[in-house]
C-alpha cells in the first residue's frame, strides 16, 4: 500500500461516518424489518444524501447482504444474482407525515468488494462509490471495515482513472469530472452533459481532498491506451446494462408501483396499478412508456 492512501482511507472513512437525513434511516429499518433481514451493511448515495427533498426523491439505497441466500427468497431471484449483481428492489415507508420511496439495490457484501475492485472491466460500481456516500448500517466491526474497504477501493479507482484521462494543464476536479463522464457512457443513462460536473462540484472539497491526500497512484503516459481500455469498458458495460434491464423485469419487486410514482411525479397524473400490473411489471412498463416518454418520467 503506498504511503498515502491510508490518509485517504481515513478521509473516506469519516465521509461514511456522517449523518444522513432522518428519512433515510426509516427507510432503511423498513427495509431491514421487511425485506432484508440478512443486511449485513447499507449505504445510502446520490442526491438523497444532498440536496434533495426526500419525499419528492427517490432514496437510493444498496443492502449488502451476509450470504446470497439473504438477498431474496425466491430461488430464481438469488440466481440472477448471482449471475449479475444486483437485484433492485421498490420500497415505501410513512415518515414524520410523509410517504419515502426507495429503490434499493441487494448482494452479496462478498460481491460488492469484488465488483468496487480496481481489476474489474465496469465502473458500474467503483464510479458509483468514489462519490460520496453513507454508511447507514453495518450489522458488526467486520461488516463496516469492509465496506470501507471497497469504497475506497472505488475512489481510489476514481483518481487513478481520471489521471490517465487528464488533458494538459487540467486540474484534478475537471479531470474528476471527466472520469465521471466516461463512467456514465459505459451505461445506458440518458444523464445531461452537466450532470457529472454538478455531482463533482457539489463534492468539490471531498474530490480535492482525496486528490491531495494521494499523490502516489501516477498517471499514464499514453493516452491511446487509456481510451482503448474504455472503449472496452463502454462496449462490456451497454451489454451488461442490457442483461441487468432484462434481468430487472423479472426481479423488480414493486417496479410496478414505481411506474406510477414516477408518472405522478412528472405529470401530477395518478395511475392505479392492480394485480395484473403487479404481476407483470414488463408488460406495463412498456404499455405506460409512449405516456412516461411524453411526460418526461423517462428520458
Amino acid at each position: 500500500m503506498q504511503r498515502d492512501v491510508p490518509d485517504a482511507m481515513r478521509r473516506i472513512a469519516a465521509e461514511l461516518a456522517k449523518p444522513a437525513p432522518a428519512g433515510v434511516y426509516a427507510i432503511a429499518a423498513k427495509v431491514i424489518r421487511d425485506h432484508v433481514p440478512g443486511a449485513a451493511a447499507i449505504l445510502a448515495y446520490g442526491s438523497c444524501i444532498r440536496d434533495a427533498s426526500l419525499d419528492e426523491s427517490l432514496v437510493d439505497l444498496y443492502v449488502l447482504t451476509h450470504r446470497l441466500e439473504d438477498v431474496s427468497r425466491s430461488t430464481v431471484s438469488r440466481f440472477a444474482c448471482r449471475l449479475l449483481p444486483p437485484n433492485v428492489y421498490y420500497a415505501e415507508c410513512s415518515h414524520a407525515g410523509n410517504v419515502l420511496r426507495s429503490k434499493y439495490s441487494v448482494m452479496p457484501l462478498s460481491d460488492f468488494v469484488a465488483w468496487t475492485a480496481s481489476n474489474t472491466l465496469s465502473p458500474y460500481f467503483w464510479a458509483r462509490f468514489a462519490q460520496p456516500s453513507r454508511l447507514i448500517f453495518a450489522a458488526d466491526d467486520g461488516a463496516r471495515r469492509r465496506v470501507i474497504a471497497a469504497v475506497a477501493e472505488g475512489a481510489l479507482t476514481l483518481l487513478r482513472e481520471s489521471r490517465r484521462l487528464a488533458r494538459p494543464g487540467e486540474d484534478a476536479l475537471a479531470s474528476i469530472v471527466r472520469c465521471l463522464q466516461a463512467s456514465y457512457a459505459t451505461e445506458l443513462r440518458a444523464e445531461r452533459a452537466a450532470r457529472a460536473g454538478l455531482i463533482a462540484e457539489a463534492s468539490r472539497d471531498y474530490f480535492s481532498e482525496l486528490a491531495s491526500l494521494v499523490q502516489s497512484l501516477g498517471s499514464a503516459h499514453n493516452p491511446v491506451s487509456a481510451e482503448r481500455a474504455w472503449w472496452r469498458r463502454r462496449v462490456n458495460g451497454k451489454l451488461l446494462s442490457v442483461a441487468r434491464l432484462i434481468k430487472a423485469g423479472f426481479t423488480f419487486e414493486g417496479g410496478a408501483d414505481y411506474l406510477a410514482w414516477k408518472i405522478r411525479r412528472h405529470s401530477g397524473e395518478i395511475v392505479v396499478m392492480n394485480g395484473w400490473h403487479r404481476r407483470h411489471p414488463v408488460l406495463t412498463g412498456l404499455m405506460l412508456l409512449p405516456k412516461m416518454l411524453r411526460k418526461g418520467a423517462v428520458r
